[in-house]
């Protein structure tokens, strides 16, 4: 015969304690029925106040949760933006530089194992490997060894290119000179703007012009 312990322990088997707070909170809610909470704990098996902490607590989890997706909506933001390569540390920064978020890189990385986002890792370039093999035929002898003070002049020159700011420091401009070592004089020198490769060869190009024969090394 069914009593009323049996259907009790049946009941608390059945239905965990989240389970039966979740109906009394339901129920309690429906302005129809209009059912005592104390009553509905008395049926369910738990205590009144415990059912006041759980609902306490599922407040808690639910701002923590709300919060959860804004700083996930955040990160995925700057993830999905960056064509998924940013790794925690670059969100990070993101974070903090471009929305004024101090969020801890712990979160960041529980967030991002959580919803599987993983940054593309970039594979290998196979000619960059042969240009860093081939590296070796681009590289000259120390024939000079560091050995600065020269007494016959045009044997040795050497090559710099100094940075000059202008116009209240907000523009830069690149100087390229050719020197002598031993007579310390400037041979060769062009202003420009930007650092290609032409206006240093053109530096080089200038020693010719003003009628030296460079048959020497030239030393960078």
């Amino acid at each position: 015969m069914l009593t009323w312990k049996n259907f009790k322990s049946i009941l608390m088997k059945i239905y965990p304690k989240e389970l039966r707070f979740k109906i009394i909170s339901k129920l309690s809610s429906n302005t129809n029925l209009k059912l005592e909470v104390g009553l509905l704990c008395k049926i369910a098996s738990v205590s009144k106040s415990w059912y006041y902490k759980y609902k306490e607590r599922f407040k808690s989890w639910n701002t923590k949760e709300n919060k959860e997706k804004e700083d996930l909506e955040l990160i995925s933001k700057i993830f999905n933006k960056s064509f998924q390569k940013k790794w925690w540390r670059r969100i990070q920064i993101d974070l903090s530089n471009k929305y004024w978020v101090l969020m801890n890189h712990k979160k960041i990385k529980r967030l991002m194992k959580k919803y599987n986002l993983h940054a593309k890792i970039r594979k290998k370039n196979p000619y960059r490997n042969i240009m860093k093999a081939d590296q070796k035929h681009r590289t000259f002898d120390n024939i000079l060894n560091r050995e600065f003070n020269q007494k016959e002049s045009m044997k040795s020159l050497c090559t710099d290119i100094i940075y000059l700011h202008y116009h209240n420091w907000s523009r830069k401009a690149y100087l390229s000179t050719v020197k002598d070592i031993a007579t310390k004089e400037i041979i060769s020198w062009k202003l420009s703007t930007n650092m290609e490769m032409d206006f240093v060869l053109k530096t080089i190009d200038g020693t010719d012009k003003n009628k030296i024969k460079v048959n020497n090394t030239i030393y960078v």
